[in-house]
């Protein structure tokens, strides 16, 4: 027994001292202790990632975290989160604060572990759920151009208009050399060409260009088949030009390729070294200036200029389908401005959102929005148990059909995720609860050892009879089955109480009775503890309060949880392993989420959340950084007055800056001690340097700088001699204000009379000055006009000039051609005569031999 004592007391020491080390609220990297004290915090401001790559791939977790105890780090200051094979070697992927990863990527560069050469790449902190920057991979320096490829366009013409509806249901998407055909009917077009329409006729497009009419004819099924106007050039020609054209724009060496999108586009991408870069190439492809009317005609292009900044994360079409309102909502609300939303559904049932835009600032709380509609809504223990885990798809599709919520299943936190808007959220809530209230009623069998029987038969079915009711546990003893009813907590208090009775086997323990074998007090109920939990200090408390306590600490928000013996002076803290035995993983999470915010709102001169609306990150005001910057949202903290970051201004500046009384007072106040006083008609601020006391405002007011009233320029300086003894004399004490209020009223209406008089003037000369510009622009109406009409006759006259010039030109030439032909006709006429002269002589010659 008393070796037994001893190694329950090592059991509870060891217990004591460990720590729990998770990603609490996504970001955020925290250590706790025993009571769920908090240890270590890390926040998500500070904390990035680091990847590990070419581990040899037998490494094990221990030799891979002596790295970073070789930089002299303890385990509280880094987190495994990943160990994943690539190949025949390992890839590690750890959390810890930024600064510490930029100094191990220093000193782990080029170092070798066993064999191999490992590489270090620091990242970002990704939570989980937040969206991938497109700007890591290069997407957004990357330009798109899609075309379509050339084609040719003939109309295929019917006896009928139903044959032609037939034949266009016949041939469209019939596939022939190498092309779908699409086949529509013949829309009747404007202008000169509708007197050639047939409404009977079918225009077929995206035909193979070498296609000729009579191969067209065959498939056509009609020998009426005509080519019309179609998108024809030389591809490769188009290709060589726009390659050559990124090329000139600064693309990188080799970037530029072309593939198929389909049957009827092609796709080129280039990338580019800077966005300065990109954004002049796609000017140029825009304007289409090097190949529009040249002898090379190219196809219209569709240039995609990527936004600087995006954003990317995917959800299944299912969710996007329940939260289709909320999504509209967000994609409708933000259109046209510097930050959007633009959501892409895939055949694929998947949907990717989209947060992009020029402006990261405008984007961050966007994004916020996104990832936390993402997110969903997660359910509490309340909503809960364990069967989830195993009938996800039929308790899915049951609240689907139910409510048109979208429910997944969370087995990080083993809890439930529900989609849709409030309405819908609320009946997918009260649907959940009614069935986890259900299988709460169900019966379920646990397996007990057989040498655990004695265990329960002594002590254990009554601990579960007093927690959970006498009707609700039985015991079978034949065949060593515990048959319980309830939830979750049920089926955790019976799985601990079968631990416990296995290793009260093992260790030879006979059953003990209900009560504390030394009397010990329970310093909870003060009551003699019964079936007693002994805490790492030594004191017992009964079963049930310490579970009362355990699962009662999320609402008191007093951490760390202690031992309340010796009166409550005690404070020993309770050890994680107690805590996690009589917790449900869900309620230990709750616990976990509730300790870490009661820290952080206990130390609101340490830590702080983000200003921006709906974001969750906390940062450390005390790292000596003089601004902060969200991994979230990007906004940037000024860590002095954690306002929103002033580079150039003091906080006190950017405090007055944002205070408009407090810059009125400032001013006011500098004023007075600067003998600076205010206009008393426009209240501008006016400076005297030196004169006379007769101060003459820029909006036209004359008045006074000792008493500030208002006169007319011509009676100012009688009252400067009268009230104040002269034209340069100082302000003095004992004035009649009453006299000097009365003075002034005068004064203001003899300067509001000459000031009305002076408008009258200036109302007349305006008038004026607008008859003599109407008739100015008349005159020059009226000049254009005799310009025009003389440059129209001088215009024709040259056109009559040109016309007869061109006649004398045409009559020389029918001169010319009539005397031309004279010539001929005489010639031929000649050639005529002299033909027949020699054949009258040949005849002659002839009768003159006969005889």
């Amino acid at each position: 027994m008393e070796e037994i004592k001893r190694r329950e007391e090592q059991k509870r020491e060891a217990e004591a001292k460990l720590t729990h080390q998770l990603v609490v609220h996504g970001s955020n990297l925290v250590t706790f202790g025993a009571g769920l004290e908090l240890k270590r915090v890390i926040p998500g401001f500070d904390l990035c990632s680091i990847m590990i790559k070419n581990l040899p791939k037998d490494a094990s977790r221990f030799e891979i975290a002596n790295l970073f105890h070789e930089q002299g780090m303890d385990n509280t200051m880094f987190q495994l989160i990943s160990c994943n094979k690539e190949g025949n070697t390992l890839t590690a992927k750890f959390l810890l604060r930024a600064e510490e990863a930029q100094a191990m990527a220093i000193g782990l560069e080029d170092l070798e572990f066993r064999d191999n050469l490992i590489k270090l790449e620091v990242g970002d902190n990704a939570s989980w759920g937040s969206m991938t920057s497109s700007s890591h991979n290069g997407n957004t320096k990357t330009l798109t151009v899609i075309w379509s490829i050339p084609s040719a366009t003939m109309v295929a013409t019917y006896d009928t208009v139903n044959e032609a509806k037939r034949k266009v249901r016949e041939l469209d998407g019939h596939s022939f050399n190498g092309r779908k055909i699409k086949a529509v009917m013949n829309a009747q077009p404007n202008g000169p060409a509708a007197k050639y329409w047939v409404e009977s006729s079918v225009k077929l497009t995206n035909l193979n260009p070498e296609i000729n009419v009579d191969d067209v004819k065959v498939i056509a099924g009609t020998d009426h088949v005509r080519d019309i106007r179609s998108k024809m050039y030389n591809l490769e020609w188009f290709i060589f030009w726009l390659k050559t054209t990124v090329e000139k724009e600064g693309c990188i060496p080799g970037s530029f390729e072309t593939a198929k999108v389909d049957e009827n586009r092609m796709r080129a991408v280039a990338r580019f070294p800077a966005r300065d870069a990109l954004e002049k190439a796609g000017a140029t492809l825009q304007r289409g200036s090097a190949h529009t009317g040249s002898a090379h005609w190219g196809p219209t292009l569709g240039v995609i200029i990527p936004s600087e900044h995006q954003y990317t994360i995917k959800i299944s079409t299912t969710q996007y389908r329940a939260q289709k309102e909320q999504w509209d909502a967000m994609e409708e609300g933000r259109r046209g401005g510097k930050a959007f939303v633009r959501i892409n559904e895939k055949k694929n049932g998947l949907v990717f959102i989209n947060v992009q835009g020029s402006d990261q600032q405008e984007i961050g709380p966007l994004k916020v929005r996104v990832e936390g509609l993402v997110a969903g809504e997660r359910l509490d223990a309340e909503h809960w148990h364990n069967s989830f885990l195993h009938s996800q798809k039929t308790l899915c599709e049951r609240v689907s059909v139910e409510t048109g919520a979208f429910l997944s299943v969370d087995r990080r936190f083993q809890a439930l995720r529900v989609f849709g808007g409030s309405n819908v959220i609320a009946a997918a809530k009260n649907f959940i609860r009614d069935e986890v209230e259900r299988l709460a009623l169900m019966e379920y069998k646990i397996p007990i050892a057989r040498q655990s029987v004695r265990f329960f038969v002594a002590t254990g079915l009554q601990i579960l009879k007093d927690a959970l009711g006498e009707d609700n546990v039985t015991l079978d003893v034949a065949a060593c089955t515990l048959k319980l009813k309830g939830g979750d907590d049920a089926l955790q208090h019976a799985r601990k109480l079968v631990e416990e009775a296995i290793a009260a086997a093992s260790d030879g323990v006979p059953p003990s009775a209900e009560d504390s074998e030394d009397g010990a007090v329970c310093p909870i109920c003060y009551d003699t503890a019964s079936h007693p939990e002994v805490l790492s200090c030594g004191h017992s408390c009964c079963e049930p309060c310490i579970r009362h306590y355990l699962t009662s600490a999320a609402t008191s928000n007093n951490f760390p949880l202690v031992c309340m013996g010796d009166e409550a002076t005690c404070n020993a803290p309770i050890s994680i392993p107690i805590i996690q035995r009589y917790l449900t993983k869900q309620r230990f999470d709750h616990l976990i989420d509730v300790a870490f915010s009661a820290h952080i709102q206990s130390n609101p001169q340490k830590f702080k959340y983000c200003t921006t609306p709906d974001c969750t990150q906390i940062y450390q005001c005390d790292t000596g950084k003089q601004f902060h910057k969200c991994p979230s949202c990007f906004s940037k903290i000024c860590s002095s007055c954690n306002e929103e970051a002033h580079e150039g201004m003091t906080c006190k500046e950017r405090r007055i800056q944002s205070n408009p009384a407090e810059q009125e007072r400032l001013t006011e106040e500098w004023a007075q001690s600067n003998n600076i006083k205010r206009c008393p008609s426009c209240n501008i601020l006016t400076e005297k340097t030196e004169g006379c006391n007769h101060m003459t405002c820029p909006c036209g007011t004359h008045f006074c700088w000792i008493c500030r009233g208002v006169f007319a320029q011509g009676t100012i300086y009688e009252h400067m001699s009268t009230v104040h003894g002269g034209y340069y004399g100082e302000e003095v004490a004992d004035e009649n204000p009453v006299q000097l209020a009365q003075q002034q009223q005068v004064g203001i209406r003899v300067w509001q009379e000459q000031l009305d008089a002076e408008m009258q003037t200036e109302a007349l000369w305006r008038r004026a000055r607008a008859r003599r510009q109407m008739q100015v622009e008349r005159q020059a109406i009226e000049a254009a006009r005799h310009q025009r009409v003389a440059e129209e006759e001088e215009e024709l006259q040259r056109i009559l000039e040109v016309r007869r010039r061109e006649q004398q030109d045409q009559l020389r030439q029918w001169e010319n051609y009539t005397r031309e032909q004279e010539r001929r006709r005489q010639r031929e006429a000649q050639i005529t005569a002299e033909v027949a002269r020699r054949e009258a002589e040949k005849k002659e010659g002839s009768i003159c031999a006969i005889m």
